[in-house]
Parts: C-alpha cells; sequence; structure tokens
C-alpha cells in the first residue's frame, strides 16, 4: 500500500482524489473486520475449536468482499484483488476454515518459537501446513524475513491482492479524465 501511494505521488497523483472514488456498497469491506474481531472476543476452549464456526466465519467474512468485488468489478485493480480473495478463500475453505502456514516459512521470519506458538493457537485464522493440506500452493508459503519492517508468510492469494490494491491506488489517485472523444451534452 505505501509503495503504491508512494508511487501514486510520484506519478502526479492526489491523495484527496481518493476520496473521490468510484466504489458502491463500500461498507461491506467492514463485515470482515467485525467478524474477525468479535471471534477475539470469544472464550477461549480448552481444546479445538469445532471447525465449523471458523468456516461459517470465514465464509461470511469473504462472501461479503467477493459480492463487493463484484459490484465494484469494473475498477481498475479490483478483479485482479478478487482473484486473490478467492485464492485466499479456496484455501481457506479447502482447509476447516484456517490457512495453513508453512513451518518453515514461520521458522525464518521468527524462530521455532513462532511455529510453537501457531501450533497451540486455537483461533480462527492459521494453522501449521501439514501433510494432510488440500491445494497447498495456495496458502501462506512464502516467508519474507528481516529486514522487511514487518515479517510474515505470504500466499499467493496475498500477492494478487497487492498487485491489485497498487493498481487500484495509481488508478483512484489520478486526476478523473473525461475522454476527448465524447460530445458535450447537446444546448
Amino acid at each position: 500500500m505505501l509503495l503504491g501511494l508512494a508511487v501514486g505521488l510520484l506519478r502526479g497523483g492526489r491523495l484527496d482524489n481518493l476520496l473521490n472514488h468510484p466504489f458502491r456498497h463500500l461498507w461491506l469491506v467492514l463485515l470482515p473486520f467485525a467478524l474477525r474481531g468479535a471471534i477475539y472476543f470469544l472464550p477461549a476452549s480448552p481444546g479445538p475449536r469445532s471447525p465449523w464456526l471458523s468456516i461459517v466465519v470465514q465464509a461470511v467474512a469473504y462472501g461479503s468482499l467477493l459480492v463487493l468485488v463484484f459490484i465494484n468489478r469494473s475498477v481498475k485493480g479490483v478483479p485482479l484483488i478478487g482473484l486473490g480473495i478467492v485464492s485466499n478463500f479456496l484455501a481457506i475453505m479447502f482447509n476447516n476454515g484456517r490457512m495453513p502456514v508453512s513451518p518453515e516459512g514461520l521458522a525464518r521470519i521468527g524462530g521455532p518459537e513462532l511455529v510453537e506458538a501457531v501450533a497451540r493457537d486455537t483461533s480462527f485464522t492459521h494453522q501449521l501446513a501439514d501433510e494432510t493440506v488440500r491445494l497447498y500452493w495456495l496458502t501462506d508459503i512464502w516467508p519474507l524475513p528481516r529486514p522487511f519492517p514487518l515479517p510474515t508468510v505470504f500466499s499467493i492469494g496475498d500477492v494478487l491482492i497487492a498487485l491489485g490494491a497498487f493498481v487500484l491506488l495509481q488508478h483512484l489517485m489520478q486526476p478523473r479524465r473525461t475522454s476527448p472523444y465524447i460530445l458535450p451534452p447537446a444546448r
């Protein structure tokens, strides 16, 4: 996002143009954040949680994002974001509602302590990838270690979302142009 903003500014774009976006029903982006936030307030269970709750929450969260993408599919960058969302959604749904993450990737960004922490985690977001993972190539398998400021393990869906966001920011930051081929209204 920061790179997209920086390149947009270098290309003569303006941040205030972001406020004049062509999006419809942008409020749908709030639903996934509200659902995921609410999950953290659920009491922790001593054992593993039922995958069905995770599947339902993820389906509603990703479903609202896909509806938003469909409604705004004509905006540059949004179809690419949608492809990334679908990629992540498939990886999550085919793996009991949680995104598998590579233990090797986790070890590269945070050492064995991070791998152990994810293995003990009973949240609804991630699980360690093992031999039972389906659609492995869509899961979080690529590490982005230090010196990157926010080390993480990411998926092909994350790459597609980032590329789509970059294209979207470039499009939105530029001034609106009218085509010289469109005739002015008749008087």
